[in-house]
């Protein structure tokens, strides 16, 4: 991956008891079809320009803000954490929350293995407790603002070695996916479990350490994922429905945006340069354009018409 994930989530509008024939859609993925059509949703429909203009480097573009928000895209972030059996874990955030860039995602204690550290700690007093306590904890703070998409946890001791606080919240995160297990396992054959991607909710076998490929140890790894927006501006890239990619170099208010004599009502929403068309070898762009005009501008005419 290139540092970040996408969520690949279905809903479904169908309830208990609900009747469906055979292949209706059950479930979808709002982010890549339309919910009410069923149709694979490419991207928004633009009006283009193409043009050249003092906005131009190479195969760069001009965007009104609007545009921007409505290529906004969704991206999973991941913060991982590694935890000993005998952390002591304070605080977790929960799936659904809101955070802002800096709020703490997870505060958590390490716990000593070696006995001496243990005696050294317990012969300073209690009079330090709470500066030894505060000066142990340690947390992990959100890089980004947005909304926790989900959270996996893996654990390759046993379970009587994990502290109490960890037992908790494994029970708290794994507890879904233990019940959506039991319902497959419950109802369907071997045969058909196979088509499932079943996450697993227990004690992983210890090879090397390693959970995930990664070097844990005996211990436990802890995987939150942060889903936050970001707002097509400058420097990002996008393509036009082909081959033809550009560059966003410049963006204005919607107040500002360009606009045909015929709609002045209708800003244009991207400037296109003569030099994106020439050097991805898309000649054929300008019959798309054409044929697009045509077909829009003959919708609202017959529309109109039938509203007349």
């Amino acid at each position: 991956m290139g540092g970040f994930y996408i969520s690949n989530k279905h809903e479904t509008k169908l309830k208990e008891g609900s009747k469906f024939k055979k292949g209706d859609i059950v479930s979808i993925n709002n982010s890549y079809f339309d919910v009410d059509t069923n149709e694979y949703v490419s991207g928004p429909l633009m009006k283009v320009m193409v043009n050249s203009g003092y906005y131009e480097y190479d195969d760069s573009n001009l965007i009104r803000e609007g545009l921007g928000e409505k290529l906004t895209s969704h991206i999973i972030k991941k913060t991982r954490v590694i935890l000993g059996p005998n952390a002591n874990l304070e605080q977790i955030v929960n799936v659904g929350d809101e955070v802002q860039t800096g709020d703490v995602l997870i505060t958590f204690e390490h716990s000593f293995d070696d006995k001496s550290a243990n005696e050294l700690l317990s012969k300073l007093g209690t009079e330090y407790e709470e500066q030894i306590a505060e000066m142990s904890k340690n947390t992990y703070k959100s890089h980004y603002s947005g909304k926790i998409d989900s959270i996996e946890i893996f654990y390759n001791v046993d379970w009587a070695e994990l502290s109490p606080s960890l037992q908790r919240i494994i029970n708290k995160i794994n507890g879904p996916a233990k019940k959506r297990e039991i319902l497959l396992k419950k109802n369907l054959n071997q045969s058909e479990l196979n088509e499932f991607l079943i996450a697993p909710t227990g004690q992983l076998e210890n090879v090397d350490g390693k959970i995930k490929g990664v070097k844990v140890g005996n211990g436990v790894m802890i995987d939150i994922f942060l889903d936050y927006e970001d707002i097509l501006s400058v420097g990002d890239k996008f393509v036009f429905n082909s081959a033809l990619k550009s560059v966003t170099s410049k963006t204005v208010p919607d107040s500002l945006a360009p606009y045909t004599e015929n709609n002045p009502e209708e800003p244009i929403d991207c400037i296109l340069s003569t030099y994106s068309v020439l050097n991805r070898l898309t000649a054929d762009l300008p019959l798309n354009l054409y044929g697009n005009k045509v077909l829009v501008e003959l919708k609202k005419s017959i529309k109109k018409i039938w509203e007349s």
